[in-house]
Parts: structure tokens; sequence; C-alpha cells
């Protein structure tokens, strides 16, 4: 079977284009009757197509984001460092198209973007789930700079679904016959991005993503959500206004504005108004869960206005915005830090761990350099041997072993956010990566 051959005309002939997913299943239904072509293999074979070209863009994208790195740091003239500085920034897989005419002998002689690529290759997927075959997706966790969301922020697309959110307080993703609400301006941003560049969180290398392949896993997420609040909140009008509507509408409350779900998100709301910087398939599909749940209960909200009159008040307020207790600093008799009282080595560690990954701390050139001056303004009772031991232990819990102790993070995270506010955004991506790393959603 030629699944080269088999590609190329989805990509040549402008109909099969046109309509991807019917020529994928008709070339499937021809092979099967003419070669008995198994169905699993059929579409492997045409998807070890779409990954080869893949493989060869990416490679052209490294190589080249490589190069660039290099020139800005040997480079002499300070304007050819900042012109190297922005072309890293702003560079794309769609940068560099695909000569097909080179990479099939030419047999097509025509060039292929990335994101037409991921087109076909969504295509093949969604054709073979018809089958029952389910291509494997590995759930790799991006995480989003900030410097990339603020560039996505200022965009002008961003402001317009802002502009629609802040007036009807949710935006409507219509696929099929669904409504879907997304409720975050941030996240509609993100699902119309196709060239999103992030960063991979375990190998720490920079890679682009598309946005809208993370649509199907908001979408099954939202039906989750909304399946399970039917299920178990839905009640008929003769006991919603009985003499349990009360308890009921307080049950509600409790769970849309106190309920404890994970670090930093109290309440079912508490996903509203908030969006990712961690990007996985999993941490979508959450989101879309519970903007399932908070649609029902707006649904139930607006068909009962007198019953949710005062739904949204809070009988007492909260210590923070995620109901978070702070941790109070310790201080000794002259008023002044008394760390060893407060953080383990271990701790203090992590503490340098995440300010040293933020560049926060003294311009020594070498890690232990750094250490021993964190040491000395920290008064830390250690040596910076042991201090440097206890740095590599826990980074490498974080990043590779992935069982770094929660209640550790949950107990520096209000120094951090202190006396080193950059790193907040780091270290909630890692409490929640810790909390999910072993769970199924």
């Amino acid at each position: 079977m030629d699944y080269l051959d088999v590609v190329l005309k989805s990509i040549t002939e402008k109909a099969n284009w046109e309509h991807l997913e019917k020529y994928f299943l008709k070339e499937f239904k021809k092979a099967q009757k003419e070669e008995f072509e198994e169905v699993e293999l059929f579409f492997t074979g045409c998807q070890s197509v779409i990954e080869e070209w893949e493989q060869a863009i990416k490679d052209r994208y490294t190589k080249r984001r490589e190069q660039l790195v290099e020139l800005t740091i040997i480079a002499s003239s300070a304007e050819t460092k900042q012109q190297c500085k922005e072309e890293l920034n702003t560079m794309q897989f769609d940068d560099f198209p695909l000569n097909l005419a080179i990479q099939t002998n030419h047999k097509a002689v025509v060039s292929l973007k990335h994101s037409k690529l991921q087109r076909i290759k969504r295509a093949i997927n969604v054709t073979a789930e018809q089958f029952g075959i389910k291509q494997s997706h590995t759930d790799t966790a991006y995480e989003i700079t900030t410097p990339i969301l603020e560039t996505v922020l200022s965009t002008d697309s961003y402001h317009s679904f802002k502009y629609a959110i802040d007036e009807k307080g949710f935006y409507i993703i219509r696929r099929d016959d669904q409504r879907i609400k997304v409720f975050s301006p941030e996240l509609m941003a993100i699902f119309t991005t196709e060239n999103l560049p992030v960063l991979e969180r375990n190998k720490k290398t920079d890679a682009t993503i598309n946005g809208k392949d993370y649509l199907e896993f908001y979408l099954k997420g939202y039906n989750e959500g909304a399946t399970y609040f039917n299920e178990n909140y839905t009640l008929p009008p003769n006991v919603l206004y009985g003499e349990n509507a009360k308890p009921y509408v307080m049950n509600l409350h409790h769970n849309c504005f106190h309920k404890e779900i994970r670090f930093g998100f109290n309440g079912w709301y508490s996903f509203k108004k908030s969006y990712p910087t961690l990007i996985s398939q999993k941490v979508i599909k959450e989101f879309g869960y519970y903007a399932g749940i908070i649609s029902k209960v707006e649904e139930l909200a607006s068909n009962h206005p007198k019953l949710f009159e005062t739904f949204e008040n809070c009988e007492q307020s909260e210590n923070s915005e995620s109901g978070i207790k702070k941790v109070e600093v310790q201080k000794t008799a002259k008023g002044k830090q008394s760390p060893n009282s407060e953080f383990s080595v271990l701790e203090w560690a992590t503490i340098f761990y995440y300010a040293d990954e933020t560049k926060l701390l003294t311009n020594e050139s070498t890690i232990i350099g750094r250490v021993r001056q964190f040491i000395k303004t920290n008064e830390i009772e250690t040596t910076p041997n042991h201090f440097k031991n206890n740095y590599n232990d826990a980074k490498k819990r974080i990043n590779e072993l992935n069982n770094y102790p929660i209640s550790k993070l949950e107990k520096i995270q209000p120094y951090l956010k202190k006396h080193y506010k950059e790193t907040i955004t780091k270290i909630e991506n890692d409490i929640f990566l810790l909390q999910n790393e072993n769970s199924e959603y």
C-alpha cells in the first residue's frame, strides 16, 4: 500500500483537500476492498507519513533556534543581538514550510506548512476513530511563559473576546449542534492561536502548539461536567420549591464558591475567571469539566431567578481569593526573620531553586557562589555543600521524580510571593502537576 501517494492526493487535489475526512474514509474503503487492508494498518501508515514530515519541519525549526541562540552569544553588534532575540521571540513552525519536491523525490511540487500538516493529521485521527481506532496522544505538559502570555494578551482577538465576555459573561463556541461556553478570554485566545510558542515542561525546550488541538479535550470535559450536574443536582420544580429549597441552594453555593477542589481553586466558580498557564490535555479537560458544571448552574439560576436572588452573596469573607490561609512569618525578639525556625534546609534550598531558575539572585557566575551569598543573606545554619546537595535533591524531585512534598511547596509559597513574586506562576504550575502526575482525572 502506497501511503505516501494517499496522503499526497489529499493535498494536491482540491476536492480532497476541501473534504479531508471524506477523502480518507473513501480511500480506506477502496484499500479494504481492493487490497484487504486492515483498518489500523491503513490509518497508522498514513499517520507515519505525516509524522515524518512533521519531524522534518521541527528539525529545521530547532536548527534555526540553535543558530540564533549562538549568534546572541557571539555577535559583537548590539543590533545583531537584538535582531536575533526578536526572531527567537516570534519564530513559528509555519515559518519553515516543507518542500515536498525534495521530501517526495518530486512526486509533488508544493510547499506545506505545519498548520496544514496538523489539519491532515486531525482528519486522519477523526476518520480512524469512526472505526474505533484511537491514535495515541502523549499528554505533554507545556508552559506559557510570561513574555508569551503578554504577547497573546496584547492581540486584537484577545481584546475582542474580552469585550464579548465582559458583556455577556461567556463566549460561545459552536460545535455541530452544540453551544459550548468559554468563560475566560485568555482561554479563548489559547484556543484560537494556531502557533502558540511554549516551553515543554520536562525537557525545558522551546516548542509550538496549536491551541485548536485542545478544543476537543475542553469539549469532552464540558460534556462530562454537564452530565455530572444533571445526574447529581437536577430536581423537579415541586421539590426545588419545597421545604428543602434553601438547603439545596446553600449546598450549591458552597460547591460553587467554597468547596476545596485543589490548591488555588476553591469552588467550581474559581475556574470561571481563571486560565491555565500550564497546558496539557488533562488541564484543558479539567477547565472544560467545570465550565460544563458552571453553565448548568447558571442555566438553573436563570430559570429560577427568585430562588437564586442572593446566590452569589457569601455570608463570610474568605481569607484570600482562593480561600487559602496565609502563613505568618515568625519573628525574633528584634523583629528580624528567624529563618531556621520557619524553614528547613531543604525548604530554603527549594526557595533558592525557584529564585535561581527565575534569575532573581546575585550576579555570581557559579552556582556555589550564589549558594554562599544566599546562605549569608538569610543566615541559614548549614554549609554550602550541604545546601547544594539539598538544592540538587529538590530540583530532581520536582522535575524528574515528581515526588517533592506538596505541603512544603505550599509552605514556602507565601515567602516566595513576598520576596520573589516572579516565581509564583512556576511554583503554582509545579504544585498542580505534582497533584495530578499520578492520578487519573
